[in-house]
């Protein structure tokens, strides 16, 4: 068998290279990539859990999501992160699929109600995935012994919802914060952990790079590059 350095797919998987080029350069086949990168994700995931669970939250936290696509632009996705505002510190993320929206031709309505016929979205994904970060965020304060949480958040819907649909008992547990998106991206911004985040993904990863050819094949996938 051919040896492979971890190092040197991870150098690629960094600075946006794909599967197809990653495996030329070191001239190995993708299945053997992306077997690589698997392995390393669940590495990294175990580190990112076991390190997390001996933090103490001293800072407040900010959340938001990226949107991005697996497979097609018929499979859209929201990829929800919360990170230290101070720290930048990377917490948690949560995946949703979303259904497409936007201009589309006669034909790709079309084809997108079949799709939708046969693999529905749930209305709620982006409501549910932003209570699991809440619920992190609880746990995180818990965790603290902190009186309360501060979580900053741009000014999306479903956000409000949910800390409108948290029990009596926690929401003086957790201070909603609400932020135009539309505010200069600038260190000055209460969101900018995640806004810089959102860079280093669009920049760093090719299958969130905008307009990519690099498209993640499924979720899996998708999840264990961002690890």
């Amino acid at each position: 068998k051919k040896k492979v350095p971890y190092w040197r797919i991870f150098s690629h998987l960094i600075t946006s290279s794909g599967i197809r080029d990653t495996a030329r350069l070191l001239r190995v086949s993708p299945n053997t990539v992306n077997n690589r990168i698997s392995r390393m994700a669940r590495q990294a995931i175990a580190i990112h859990a076991s390190l997390s669970s001996l933090i103490s939250l001293q800072e407040d936290l900010v959340a938001d999501g990226f949107e991005s696509f697996v497979y097609s632009q018929y499979f859209p996705n929201n990829i929800n992160l919360l990170a230290g505002k101070e720290s930048q510190f990377w917490f948690t993320s949560d995946y949703s699929h979303l259904r497409r929206k936007g201009r589309m031709t006669e034909y790709q309505k079309k084809k997108n109600h079949q799709i939708q016929k046969r693999l529905p979205v749930h209305r709620r994904s982006i409501y549910r995935s932003f209570q699991d970060l809440v619920r992190f965020s609880l746990d995180l304060r818990e965790k603290s012994s902190r009186s309360s949480v501060t979580l900053f958040t741009d000014e999306h819907p479903q956000y409000v919802r949910v800390m409108c649909d948290l029990p009596r008992e926690e929401r003086g547990l957790i201070t909603h914060r609400r932020i135009n998106s539309k505010l200069p991206r600038t260190v000055q911004n209460d969101l900018f952990s995640v806004n810089y985040l959102d860079r280093e993904i669009r920049k760093d990863n090719s299958d969130h790079t905008r307009e990519t050819v690099q498209f993640a094949r499924n979720a899996n996938n998708c999840m264990e590059r961002l690890a």
